[in-house]
């Protein structure tokens, strides 16, 4: 079995599960994402293609969320 690496700009998942002759292969986790973006933007080619060439957060650090949203007590 090849190489099926992911096509969002920044993703290194190389066994991905999902295929678009327009935009290539993508993972579970793009997916996922991709879901969550398409409730906000639409579903549409163009914000598809937003998505996919938008930067994949490998580092993603919840604690500069936290500080910026802290906890109403």
């Amino acid at each position: 079995m090849g190489v099926l690496e992911c096509g969002r700009h920044g993703c290194e998942n190389i066994m991905c599960d999902y295929y678009s002759d327009e935009f290539g292969y993508l993972c579970w986790e793009c997916k996922q994402g991709l879901e969550e973006y398409c409730k906000i933007y639409g579903v549409s080619h163009q914000s598809i293609r937003m998505f996919m060439n938008s930067e994949k957060c490998s580092n993603y650090d919840d604690s500069v969320i936290d500080e910026i949203f802290r906890r109403r007590d």
